[in-house]
């Protein structure tokens, strides 16, 4: 009776751990939230637990996800979707991790011109209400350094704003400023730039790295 104890205590141990494991697998942020029909878009995935051998599947008939990679620490996960008709309803990405599955949404558009003149390099907020994208374009009143600078736009609002700034507000003077990041929650914004005024004392000449609180 004993060793018969002893083997229920180890199983109830061994289950008690893959629950808590399973409980823990999570996805926490996903950018962009949506993309083009034609497929192409990287996808990051923040979350916990997600397997070195985790994989990831779309709704709808058509070729899988590829490229998928797992960073080390297991809390970062990208992938390229597959080409899809756009939609109003959203396509339900699943992921599987240590056989537990997480889904998250995921929109389709058609391309279209976004009517903003020379923006690119597009980074969306988790819900997609905030794009964050650079360009060389004057877009606001204030804007006469002739660089490329970093924008933030509502999409529900339409409200625009400069994000690459120096911490009084003043413009980016000595450099350009390009390759925009957003949070999921679209208050934050990194950015690199070279400009020699955003920050006192940034006298190294290079491409340093700026984040921004709107």
């Amino acid at each position: 009776m004993t060793g018969i104890r002893t083997l229920v205590a180890a199983l109830i141990l061994v289950t008690g751990a893959a629950t808590a494991e399973a409980q823990s697998v999570a996805i926490t942020a996903r950018t962009p939230s949506r993309g083009t029909a034609a497929g192409g878009t990287t996808v990051e995935l923040i979350g916990t637990l997600f397997s070195p051998s985790a994989t990831v599947t779309m709704s709808g008939a058509g070729s899988q996800p590829t490229h998928v990679v797992v960073d080390p620490d297991g809390r970062r996960l990208t992938f390229v979707t597959p080409p899809r008709p756009a939609s109003a309803t959203p396509y339900i990405i699943t992921l599987n991790s240590f056989g537990v599955n997480r889904t998250s949404p995921f929109f389709y558009v058609a391309k279209v011109r976004s009517g903003v003149p020379s923006a690119r390099k597009p980074a969306f907020s988790y819900d997609g209400q905030f794009v964050a994208f650079e360009s060389r374009y004057a877009l606001v009143p204030a804007d006469t350094n002739g660089e490329v600078d970093i924008y933030v736009r509502n999409r529900n609002t339409g409200a625009l704003r400069r994000v690459s700034v120096s911490s009084t507000g003043g413009q980016a003077l000595g450099g350009e400023s390009t390759s925009p990041a957003i949070s999921a929650n679209g208050r934050f914004v990194a950015f690199e730039s070279r400009a020699t005024n955003l920050v006192p004392g940034d006298t190294n000449g290079l491409w340093d790295m700026f984040v921004r609180v709107r």
